[in-house]
């Protein structure tokens, strides 16, 4: 879950994942982009048939050396226009390249060009040890020659509980920071 704020400090909006958030920042960026003004910002993934499809309709002279290579390997494309940069970005979409990595500095680097924040919330969610089939661990039979189940399970909870509270602290102190710095 992201949350933005803009330079006023009101809620800008709140998104699922960074590609809702790319889907956002198109539509802002689309007015920009009809006009045909420069400067606009963009985040696009094409897939190896879609970017045959796309290149088909352009002169062969006017393909890039990226567009080129994944027609060649088959392989898809990312493009990214970052403001007011004269060249695009193209990344032949790889093994080795994470796109939600490109998506999510993408999403970055456009807050930092509009001065907003984002806040990204991960949610933790603990999961309980099943020790047999249909037996929790707070069920299971407690044995003389090592500590109770249940208290080793409260243990851990208390553990992760301790973590929860240190991240919440250190991620509030950093709210407070950006606040007090914007």
């Amino acid at each position: 879950m992201l949350t933005v704020f803009g330079t006023d400090k009101n809620k800008i909006g709140e998104f699922e994942d960074y590609d809702s958030f790319v889907s956002f920042i198109a539509s802002q960026e689309k007015p920009k982009r009809l006009q045909g003004r420069s400067g606009w910002w963009g985040f696009a993934c094409y897939s190896a048939g879609k970017l045959h499809d796309v290149c088909a309709r352009k002169d062969p002279g006017y393909l890039t050396i990226p567009q080129l290579k994944s027609l060649e390997d088959g392989l898809g494309l990312i493009e990214i226009r970052r403001g007011d940069c004269s060249e695009i970005q193209e990344i032949p979409i790889t093994s080795e390249i994470s796109i939600e990595d490109l998506r999510k500095k993408f999403c970055v680097d456009y807050c930092q060009d509009k001065r907003w924040l984002v806040i990204e919330f991960v949610t933790f969610m603990p999961s309980l040890k099943v020790l047999e089939r249909n037996q929790c661990v707070a069920c299971s039979p407690v044995s003389n020659d090592q500590p109770p189940q249940r208290e080793q399970a409260n243990k851990h909870n208390s553990r992760l509980k301790e973590k929860l509270d240190c991240r919440m602290t250190r991620l509030k102190q950093n709210l407070r920071f950006a606040t007090l710095t914007s």
